[in-house]
Formats: structure tokens, C-alpha cells, sequence
């Protein structure tokens, strides 16, 4: 998910699902605090391979969706 989402939210999401309970926020406040903390969003830079595997990978995700709805459609016409 890196190059999609900023690098300080995937962060986020790594520490509320450490392992260590002790690792995690320990309050909603404490992740909220986090949450609105002004800083510069970091982006990981995707390289070509992944850019390209990325776009294949919604190009089926979408192609996937459509089919489904077309044997929806197709099902219920009948």
C-alpha cells in the first residue's frame, strides 16, 4: 500500500496492530492526538515494476466488478 496511502498513516495503522498490546495507543485520545498532528505527508515512491503491477491490479479489480455486474443484470432479465 505503499505509493497509495501516505507513509505516516500506514505507520499509524502499523502501531494499532502491534502485537504487543502495551506497543499499541491506549486510548482513542491518544490515537486521535496522532491523528491531527500537523506534519508533511511522506509518500514512498513506487518504483515502475510496482506502478505497473498496481494498475494491473485495478484494471482486474474493475474488470472483475463489471463481470459480476453484468451476471447480475443478465440473471435477472431472464
Amino acid at each position: 500500500m505503499r505509493g497509495v496511502y501516505s507513509d505516516s498513516l500506514i505507520e499509524m495503522v502499523e502501531w494499532c496492530m502491534a502485537l504487543d498490546p502495551l506497543s499499541r495507543p491506549q486510548s482513542v485520545f491518544a490515537l486521535q492526538k496522532e491523528l491531527s498532528r500537523e506534519g508533511e505527508r511522506r509518500y514512498t515512491r513506487l518504483s515502475v515494476t510496482e506502478r505497473v503491477r498496481l494498475g494491473l491490479d485495478n484494471m482486474l479489480t474493475d474488470t472483475k466488478k463489471n463481470i459480476k455486474r453484468a451476471t447480475r443484470i443478465g440473471t435477472r432479465l431472464r
